[in-house]
């Protein structure tokens, strides 16, 4: 789909005739679920236009952001104090993909937790994924920051909770090296600007 190779009607025919013939399940639901958040997308991209890459987002709400380069580079690297994030990180970057919970997660943190502005991570996704779409991508970073399609607004996630119902073994975690031997910490610096250790 991320190419134009195969279209949404495709789809949609697919998982209509596997119910039909097999069995209707949470499984097909969530597909149709998600194909409908990406055609979604695409129409809020088009109406909505360059605010889609807008710091402040289609609803220009402004929110405190900015950029901590260790952070951001700790979230890249799959090294932050977040064993499921830097899992999905590590996934990312070793096979470009990245499942739509991990996607979630990983933009919570770096939303939230990182305090990062959204745009950076949507611009690293757009760099690693091997099925990158620009709606579906800036709109949903957009989502989860609270200045896009979201009337609640901001999306944050709890982590550990997340871990546990999603990975209660930590067998993903395990496969993807999630946890960090040094992770990197929020702050660096202490208030007279010395070294963190």
């Amino acid at each position: 789909m991320a190419d134009g190779s195969l279209s949404a009607r495709e789809v949609a025919a697919t998982i209509s005739e596997y119910e039909r013939t097999e069995t209707r399940n949470e499984s097909t639901y969530w597909l149709w679920f998600e194909l409908l958040w990406r055609e979604y997308f695409h129409w809020y991209a088009l109406k909505h236009g360059a605010d889609l890459f807008r710091r402040d987002g289609v609803q220009r709400k402004r929110r405190p952001v900015t950029f901590y380069g260790h952070r951001f580079k700790a979230w890249c690297e799959g090294n932050t104090q977040y064993p499921v994030v830097n899992a999905a990180m590590n996934q990312l970057r070793e096979t470009g993909y990245m499942s739509n919970r991990g996607r979630q997660l990983v933009a919570s943190c770096f939303v939230n937790e990182l305090e990062l502005d959204w745009r950076y991570g949507a611009a690293w996704f757009e760099e690693q994924l091997i099925d990158y779409d620009v709606a579906s991508n800036y709109g949903n970073w957009q989502y989860l920051a609270g200045v896009g399609a979201d009337p609640r607004g901001l999306r944050r996630f709890n982590l550990e909770k997340q871990a546990q119902q999603y990975d209660p073994a930590g067998a993903f975690v395990n496969r993807w090296r999630g946890h960090a031997e040094q992770p990197v910490g929020l702050h660096t610096v202490d208030a007279a600007d010395w070294p963190v250790s």
